[in-house]
């Protein structure tokens, strides 16, 4: 049997998760390029980020709650501190992307 662990085993899930996503978005997107008449590689680096942010964002609230059970601190706190990064993060990330000309 292997020692990975839950959090080892959720890791390789997710990424694992994350590539098939990629392939999909990948074919996608070139598969659209070549209907529309673009050039095929036309916002590939914005597509392939976009899963990757998504993979890194699952992969440290896994490890922030994980690493809360293992220091024995209160669920409902731990969630309570996700949500807060979260709407933090869509408000100000918004915001910025609105108002970056200026």
């Amino acid at each position: 049997m292997n020692s990975l662990g839950p959090f080892g085993l959720l890791v390789i899930a997710v990424v694992v998760a994350a590539l098939f996503v990629l392939a999909g978005a990948i074919a996608i997107l070139l598969g659209r390029n070549l209907i529309i008449g673009r050039p095929v590689w036309t916002h590939v680096k914005k597509w392939l980020l976009y899963p990757l942010i998504a993979t890194l964002m699952i992969a440290v609230f896994t490890g922030s709650f994980f690493y809360a059970a293992s220091r024995a601190i209160d669920e409902h706190t731990i969630v309570e501190w996700m949500n807060i990064t979260l709407t933090a993060l869509f408000v100000f990330g918004f915001a910025a992307r609105k108002s970056w000309r200026f």
